[in-house]
């Protein structure tokens, strides 16, 4: 399902995490990492990615592990 897509990072798609570091500087790399509500450009915040796949998990997987 589409809601269980990892992050999507925007301008970041396809480079490796030193990379975006070396670019941006350590305080932004942090931001982007863990900052709940730090927007990437034309990508997702932590909290977007929460709010899509957590809706998902409570209506679908949960049931079908309760069911076993």
């Amino acid at each position: 399902s589409e809601e269980l897509n990892e992050r999507d990072y925007g301008c970041y798609t396809g480079m490796n995490k030193w990379e975006i570091k070396e670019k941006v500087g350590e305080e932004e790399f942090k931001n982007i990492r863990r900052g709940w509500c730090c927007a990437i450009p034309g990508g997702e915040t932590l909290e977007q990615v929460y709010s899509r796949s957590t809706p998902y998990f409570k209506n679908t997987v949960l049931p079908q592990l309760a069911m076993g």
